[in-house]
């Protein structure tokens, strides 16, 4: 069961971390809390539990990181995937979700931006980084998407976001 969020504005998905060594991202929705995401120790999958007493996972398939999904703990329904496009240095993803196919591709040359758009150009939502230091990020969608498929993006974003972090260290 996805939350539909479809309304005739932007809606604000923003997470930030629960504190300096946490593993533990805070997210709000158009400045209200709506749940809290732990990534695990060990690989690059994250549990959600979010305030209406669900609890999502987005878990990356296979070995070598190419292909996330998020679906839902308890029932195994999957809202969406995110699987890279290209060879090894693209960084472009395609993602698969109701609203349809987009691509998700950093934007400027820092790649503190990535916009989710289709094919024809029509973008359905933006990421960025909110600070230089720490891993807060905002992800902005123009309503036309469900809870769960931001959820997605915002997410695939903080994922790609540690991984650059972790190489470059």
């Amino acid at each position: 069961m996805t939350t539909n969020l479809q309304s005739n504005r932007p809606v604000l998905l923003a997470g930030c971390s629960a504190g300096l060594f946490s593993f533990a991202t805070l997210l709000t929705l158009d400045g209200k809390e709506i749940g809290v995401c732990r990534r695990r120790m060990v690989s690059e999958s994250m549990d959600l539990e979010l305030e209406d007493g669900r609890s999502l996972v987005i878990r990356r398939k296979g070995f070598w990181g190419g292909e996330f999904e998020l679906g839902d703990s308890d029932s195994g329904e999957i809202f969406g995937r995110a699987v890279r496009s290209g060879g090894i240095f693209r960084r472009t993803w395609t993602l698969t979700l109701d609203v349809g196919v987009v691509e998700f591709r950093p934007i400027g040359f820092l790649r503190r931006f990535y916009s989710a758009a289709f094919e024809d150009g029509r973008e359905v939502a933006t990421v960025r980084s909110t600070g230089w230091v720490g891993s807060s990020w905002e992800a902005q969608s123009n309503g036309d998407l469900s809870l769960e498929e931001l959820l997605l993006i915002g997410l695939l974003y903080h994922l790609l976001v540690r991984r650059r972090r972790r190489q470059s260290s």
